[in-house]
């Protein structure tokens, strides 16, 4: 609940724009990381990870809750889509 504090409803744009350094923009990080596949535990704990070392986590997150139909698949702000789905209904 402390995270969804931080994370703040900002009508986003329906682009997210992310700085150079985000780890899903590295070149050397297989963007297909972050869409892990079925039940892939340890996949998804990757994607997490990385997620959570980028000081863009808020708002991607931010980004991920405002647009729901561009993010029902893969790991955005560090959450899953089910995660997502439980902050939104907590966001209403």
């Amino acid at each position: 609940m402390e995270r969804l504090s931080r994370v703040k409803s900002t009508k986003s744009p329906r682009r997210l724009k992310i700085s150079g350094t985000a780890p899903c923009q590295d070149p050397d990080v297989d963007p297909e990381v972050f869409f892990p596949a079925g039940k892939d535990v340890v996949a998804r704990a990757l994607a997490v990870s990385l997620c959570r070392g980028c000081d863009m986590v808020d708002e991607c997150l931010s980004w991920a809750l405002d647009n729901p139909s561009l993010t029902q698949l893969g790991i955005w702000g560090a959450t899953t889509p089910s995660q997502r789905k439980s902050l939104r209904s907590l966001r209403e």
